[in-house]
């Protein structure tokens, strides 16, 4: 079964939506939702979900027990972080997460092995939905996303040491004459902070 509900959606969906048990397809493009009902956990043989340009501000936790999603589409969505359980849903196999703006790919995401794509998804791989995670034009705030670019050997290193934490730091040299002030603007800079 199909349901394709976009454009002019109501701001939230009703509970009943829980209660479509053979729903395999979910559409919700450019709905104004910005939630999802809590028995939308109940769609157990859902396939395919489909949020592109919504205004959900995260991924809804019901999305957690849908273990027979594939294919879920994040794109043009105001979300800025991914939850950790994104990459244990036991049958995801392509993610889109192209334009968006995160903080950081989660861990069991990046050690999914899915392959990360950096590109334009060609139409063959779109027909077919060509297994990955799809990232063209994917900014994240806290990693550097040339890592993910790299490979699957450098998202091992990158993950291989436990979480890692964001270090923001900066380091000044500074350059010049004996006498020309270096020292006084170091201890100024010092005991200004």
């Amino acid at each position: 079964q199909r349901l394709h509900i976009t454009y002019s959606a109501p701001r939230a969906l009703p509970e009943t939506l829980g209660d479509l048990a053979e729903l395999r397809d979910l559409e919700l493009d450019f709905a104004s939702i910005t939630t999802l009902p809590q028995s939308f956990g109940k769609l157990k043989k859902l396939e395919t979900l489909s949020l592109y340009s919504t205004k959900l501000p995260a991924v809804p936790d019901p999305i957690r027990e849908l273990e027979s999603l594939q294919w879920l589409d994040l794109r043009c969505t105001p979300m800025t972080e991914l939850p950790e359980w994104i990459g244990e849903l036991p049958s995801l196999q392509v993610l889109y997460l192209e334009g968006m703006t995160l903080d950081h790919i989660p861990k069991s995401l990046a050690l999914k092995g899915l392959p990360f794509y950096f590109r334009e998804r060609t139409t063959k791989e779109s027909v077919n939905n060509a297994p990955g995670i799809w990232c063209k034009g994917l900014q994240l705030r806290n990693q550097d996303v040339s890592i993910f670019e790299a490979g699957p050997e450098a998202i091992q290193m990158l993950y291989a040491g436990g979480e890692k934490t964001v270090v923001r730091e900066t380091r000044l040299i500074f350059l010049g004459d004996g006498g020309g002030g270096k020292t006084y603007t170091i201890r100024r800079i010092l005991n200004c902070g």
